[in-house]
C-alpha cells in the first residue's frame, strides 16, 4: 500500500493549492507544515479517486528505523456531511481506528478569510449557507499534543495514551465539485493498529448498547453489587472494564431521580420535616443564590446529644453526592461507647461561611445543651478550629492524635526539609509519638529535647523550626497530658466518626443526586434509632460470668462499655489499697488527699469525684475512690 497522501483530482484544479495553504492556516499547530501539505498535493497529480489500493494494514519503517503502520484511507468524495458521518462510522470500525475531530472551521470563518483575498471578489467561491461547517480536521486519538502538566507530583506514575501519532486528514467542502473532499491526508500511525488494541477504547467497547444498559438495570433492580454485575457482563462476553460498570451504575442512579434535582431535594426536606415535629432542617443560600449549606438534625439526633453533651467529634467526608458537596458530621458518644450522629450538614465548600451556617443550625437544634459542651475533636484543619472556637468559647478544641502523627510524618518527608535516612526518619517519628502521648510536662520536654538534638545531628533544621513555630506553642490541642482534665471519654482520635463514614459509604456514593443523598442519610439514622430503641426497650439485664458481686452490680445498672472501664479501676484499687495514704483536709471536711501513687490526687466523699485523669475524663468512679471506700469500710457497695 502507498503511504503517500491520497487526494482527489479536485486538488489539482485551479485554486487547489491556495486551498491547501488556507487549510494549513486553520490548522494552528497541527504538526504538518505548509510545505509538506503543498508537496503532498503535488505528489498526487498522478493519482485518481478511483485508484485501487491494498486494504490491509501494512507495517513499514521510517528513516530512523521506527515501525510505522500504514492504513487504508477513506473514500475521497462525499455528497454531504450526513453522508460523510454515516460512512465515517463504518470506516473507523472497519479499519480499527479512533479518529476524533481536532479542529473545525465554520462557514462564516472561511468566508471571512476569502473576503480578505482576491478570490473573495468572486461570489461563486464563497461557501453557501447550507454548508456547515466548512471543514473538519481529523487526527488519531493518540495524536493530541501533550499539555503542560499541572501535577504537583503526588501521582508520579501515570499512563497516557499520547504517542504523537502523525495520522491526520482534512474533510473540506469543494466549491467546484459541490461535495466534500478528503484531502491533505497522512494515513500512517506510529503505534499498533489491531482488533485487540481497538477493543480498549471507550468508544468501541459498546457501553452505550441498549442491551448492556438493560442488563445492568436488571441486576441493580435486584440489589446486585458492582463486582457481581462486572462478572455477569464478562460471562456474556461483553467488552467492558470495571470503570464502565461504575459509569453505568452511576448513570442508572442519576436516571432514578428524574426531573429537576432541586425539586426532588426540596421534596425530601419537606418530607423530612413533616415526618416528626422535632426534626429540623435548614438551607443556607450563598450571595449568588446557590445552595451553600443543607443541615439536618433528626429527633433521635437531638435526644442523644441532649443526654451526652460534653463531647463532640467533627469531621468532613467526600464523595457522598455527584455535586461534590462535603458531608460535615457532628457526632457525640452514647452509653454503649458508640458514636452517635448529632447533625449532618452538606457543604458546597469547606469555607468559614459554610462552617458558620452549619454550626448555627447545630446551636438552634440544641439551644439548652450547648453550654455543657466541653471537648471538640477535629482533624488538623486550622480554619475549622478557628470557627469552632469562635462559636464555642467554653469548649476546648483538640486535634485527633492520628492526624497529628500522620501530618507531621508527611511534613518530615518533604524535600524542602532535606533528605534523611530511613533510620533517622524512624527516630524522628518516635520522638513525635512520645511527645503526642507524653503523660507529663517532663516527659514532653525530654522527647522535645531528643527531637531537637536529632534534627541538629542530621541537619534538618528546617523541620525543627517548622515544628517550633506551628506545633510547640499549641500543646493544649494535641499533647496527651494537656487534655487530662477534660471529659473526652478516652476519645483521642476521630476513629468513631471515621468508622461511621465507612459504614455510611455502603449506601452513599459520589454518583448520587442530592435528594438521594439526603434520603440515604435519613434512612441510615432511622436504622440506628431503631436498633438503639430495641436495646433500651428489651427486658432483662447484662451479665458477665467473670464478674464478682461488685462488678455484677455495676453491670446491672450500666452497659458493658461502662462496666469494662470500671472493672479496670476496680482491679487496680484492690491491688493498691495498701499503697495509698488517705489524709482528710483540715479545712474542707469532704476533701481527702491521696498520696502514695504515681501522682498526688484529691477526692471528695460528698460526690465521689476525684482529680485523677480517669475520673475527670470518664466521669466514672476511679481506683482512688474505690480504694478509699474499702480502706474506711464504707457501708454498702465499694463502687459508688
Amino acid at each position: 500500500m502507498s503511504m503517500t497522501t491520497r487526494s482527489g483530482s479536485a486538488a489539482d484544479a485551479a485554486g487547489g493549492t491556495s486551498d491547501v495553504y488556507e487549510t494549513v492556516d486553520a490548522l494552528a499547530g497541527g504538526g504538518v507544515s505548509t510545505e509538506e501539505l503543498a508537496d503532498s498535493d503535488d505528489d498526487d497529480d498522478d493519482s485518481q479517486p478511483g485508484d485501487d489500493s491494498d486494504d490491509s494494514v501494512e507495517e513499514v519503517r521510517d528513516s530512523h528505523g521506527a515501525v510505522m503502520v500504514a492504513v487504508e484511507g477513506p473514500d475521497v468524495y462525499h455528497t454531504s456531511w450526513e453522508a460523510w458521518l454515516s460512512y465515517f462510522t463504518g470506516y473507523c470500525e472497519r479499519t480499527l481506528q479512533v479518529l476524533p475531530v481536532k479542529e473545525t472551521m465554520s462557514r462564516v470563518e472561511r468566508n471571512k478569510r476569502l473576503l480578505r483575498t482576491k478570490k473573495g471578489a468572486d461570489a461563486s467561491q464563497l461557501i453557501p449557507q447550507d454548508i456547515e461547517p466548512y471543514q473538519r480536521t481529523y487526527i488519531c486519538t493518540h495524536g493530541w499534543r501533550k499539555r503542560k502538566s499541572r501535577s504537583e507530583g503526588s501521582r508520579p506514575r501515570q499512563h497516557i495514551r499520547l504517542t504523537n501519532c502523525p495520522f491526520r486528514f482534512v474533510v473540506q467542502w469543494n466549491v467546484k465539485r459541490k461535495e466534500l473532499e478528503v484531502k491533505s491526508g497522512h494515513f500512517v500511525h506510529n503505534h499498533q493498529v489491531s482488533a485487540r488494541a481497538f477493543a480498549t477504547y471507550a468508544s468501541s467497547r459498546g457501553v452505550d448498547s441498549v442491551l448492556v444498559s438493560a442488563r445492568v438495570d436488571g441486576m441493580l433492580a435486584v440489589g446486585a453489587k458492582r463486582s457481581r454485575i462486572y462478572d455477569y457482563l464478562l460471562e456474556l462476553d461483553q467488552n467492558v472494564i470495571q470503570v464502565d460498570v461504575y459509569n453505568l451504575v452511576r448513570a442508572h442512579s442519576a436516571s432514578l431521580v428524574g426531573g429537576d434535582d432541586n425539586e426532588a431535594t426540596a421534596r425530601e426536606l419537606v418530607s423530612f420535616t413533616a415526618a416528626d415535629k422535632e426534626n429540623i432542617s435548614s438551607v443556607a443560600e450563598t450571595a449568588v443564590g446557590d445552595t451553600g449549606v443543607i443541615s439536618l438534625a433528626t429527633a433521635h439526633m437531638r435526644r442523644i446529644f441532649s443526654r451526652f453533651s460534653e463531647l463532640l467529634l467533627v469531621d468532613c467526608s467526600h464523595k457522598t453526592n455527584r455535586y461534590n458537596y462535603q458531608l460535615l458530621t457532628f457526632m457525640c458518644m452514647n452509653e454503649f461507647g458508640e458514636g452517635s450522629v448529632a447533625q449532618h450538614s452538606l457543604l458546597e465548600a469547606n469555607g468559614d461561611w459554610h462552617m458558620d451556617k452549619a454550626i448555627c443550625h447545630f446551636k438552634r437544634s440544641h439551644p439548652t445543651k450547648i453550654k455543657l459542651l466541653r471537648v471538640i475533636i477535629v482533624d488538623k484543619d486550622m480554619n475549622k478550629i478557628r470557627v469552632l472556637e469562635e462559636h464555642f468559647p467554653q469548649a476546648r478544641v483538640l486535634i485527633c492524635h492520628f492526624h497529628v502523627i500522620k501530618y507531621l510524618k508527611e511534613m518530615r518527608s518533604k524535600p524542602e526539609f532535606g533528605k534523611m535516612s530511613t533510620d533517622d526518619a524512624g527516630q524522628i517519628d518516635a520522638c513525635i509519638h512520645k511527645m503526642v502521648y507524653a503523660d507529663s510536662s517532663a516527659s514532653y520536654q525530654t522527647a522535645h529535647g531528643a527531637l531537637k538534638g536529632l534534627c541538629e545531628r542530621i541537619g534538618v533544621f528546617g523541620f525543627f523550626s517548622y515544628f517550633e513555630k506551628n506545633w510547640n506553642d499549641c500543646q493544649d490541642r494535641w499533647v496527651m497530658h494537656r487534655r487530662a482534665d477534660l471529659p473526652h471519654f478516652s476519645n483521642h482520635t476521630n476513629n468513631r466518626l471515621e468508622s461511621f463514614f465507612g459504614k455510611l459509604k455502603d449506601g452513599v456514593d459520589g454518583s448520587m443526586a442530592m435528594s438521594q443523598c439526603i434520603k440515604a442519610l435519613v434512612a441510615f439514622d432511622r436504622r440506628v434509632e431503631n436498633e438503639y430503641g430495641y436495646r433500651h426497650a428489651r427486658i432483662g439485664q447484662f451479665v458477665n460470668s467473670n464478674y464478682d458481686d461488685e462488678m455484677a452490680n455495676v453491670l446491672r445498672f450500666t452497659t458493658p462499655y461502662v462496666a469494662g472501664h470500671v472493672e479496670k479501676e476496680y482491679a487496680r484499687a484492690l491491688d493498691s489499697v495498701d499503697i495509698y495514704n488517705f489524709v482528710r483536709d483540715d479545712q474542707d471536711l469532704h476533701a481527702v488527699h491521696i498520696q502514695g501513687g504515681h501522682k498526688p490526687h484529691q477526692l471528695r466523699d460528698d460526690d465521689w469525684r476525684c482529680t485523677c485523669e480517669f475520673s475527670v475524663s470518664m466521669r466514672l468512679p476511679c481506683r482512688h475512690v474505690i480504694a478509699y471506700r474499702k480502706s474506711v469500710s464504707v457501708a454498702g457497695a465499694l463502687i459508688p
